[in-house]
């Protein structure tokens, strides 16, 4: 017999139970608690990963910054498939911003090898970006198509933020 060990989202369903039994706010308060619970339990890891993620001044009016922003937060909530992958989101994000700068406009689908190819092209990155969105490409490939087991995804992530923080350094920051 296989043992599975099984995940039940059952919060969801409890709130909208007690909501329909005239009990909503006691519903919010379990919702409260729970959250509070999920956040502090490994507090003391959270505050050591935002301490290790890279630091600079980059404008919030863009379209990038969100997601930027997001990507600090997954991470130091140890998210860090959705860390991956959400770096390769903000790298093509990036690329469509630098070219609409630009007045560039990309083929129709495009993917993230073609814009890297396109601001290469049109010499619109620095080469030290160009090499890093190509990094940053390649391994949110290697996540999103899985060939193997990853062995280190905490670094990994580490690794997707600080080329990130990199390219936003060469190509955005004030």
């Amino acid at each position: 017999m296989v043992e599975h060990t099984y995940f039940v989202n059952g919060i969801p369903a409890l709130y909208e139970a007690l909501k329909k039994a005239g009990r909503e706010e006691e519903a919010k308060e379990l919702v409260r608690n729970f959250l509070s619970t999920s956040f502090s339990s490994d507090l003391e890891r959270k505050v050591e990963r935002l301490r290790r993620l890279p630091t600079g001044i980059f404008p919030a009016d863009k379209p990038y910054f969100r997601l930027f922003w997001e990507l600090n937060q997954v991470f130091i909530s140890g998210l860090y498939y959705f860390t991956v992958v959400a770096a390769g989101v903000l790298c093509e994000r990036m690329c469509h911003d630098i070219l609409d700068k630009h007045s560039v406009v990309p083929k129709k689908n495009a993917c993230l090898h073609d814009l890297i190819a396109l601001l290469s092209k049109k010499h619109l990155i620095k080469k030290d970006s160009e090499v890093e969105m190509i990094e940053i490409r390649k391994m949110r490939n290697a996540y999103v198509h899985p060939r193997e087991k990853k062995k280190d995804v905490e670094k990994d992530a580490l690794e997707m933020i600080e080329r990130t923080a990199r390219i936003l350094k060469n190509e955005f920051q004030v």
